[in-house]
């Protein structure tokens, strides 16, 4: 499977990587959502990541797979996702991770407090700019069809 990755803090690092595609099984508790994805967007947060100003890879990985912006399909749900998110329907993914400080504990984790924070094409997990993500049903939002042509999710201001 193809994704677009830089080497976190190596500018101009920009490239294609070969990685394998993902599989609902790779979340606990029968939560998996593997989305196939239709839209990602490519901003600033981007452009910056490439010029080396900020960002990390995930842990056993030296790059970073970018795009923190996302609108796909379901394609499979493990048995333990909710009605609301079915294969077929269209769904964006949250950026942001839950960490230990107690915006994190709380689901506000867009106000962490802590100095290693965890955002989905921006520092220490791998983003949206692939053909395939599997996520944690608990941040895979669901969006009518009618959202086709405009959905995104964005999130990425804040602390970095």
């Amino acid at each position: 499977m193809k994704a677009i990755a830089v080497h976190p803090g190596k500018a101009g690092s920009i490239h294609l990587e070969d990685v394998p595609k993902p599989s609902v099984d790779q979340v606990a508790d029968g939560r998996g959502v593997l989305v196939r994805v239709l839209r990602v967007g490519v901003d600033g947060t981007d452009k910056e990541i490439n010029a080396a100003e900020y960002g990390a890879a995930p842990e056993g990985d030296d790059f970073l797979i970018i795009g923190h912006e996302n609108f796909g399909v379901v394609e499979e749900v493990g048995p333990n996702v909710p009605d609301t998110i079915r294969p077929g329907g269209f769904v964006v993914a949250s950026v942001r991770r839950p960490g230990s400080s107690i915006y994190g504990k709380i689901g506000l984790q867009d106000f962490t407090t802590d100095d290693v924070y965890y955002e989905r094409g921006i520092n220490l997990l791998h983003g949206y700019l692939t053909e395939y993500y599997v996520e944690d049903s608990k941040f895979v939002f669901p969006l009518p069809e009618t959202l086709r042509e405009v959905g995104v999710r964005s999130g990425s201001r804040g602390r970095r």
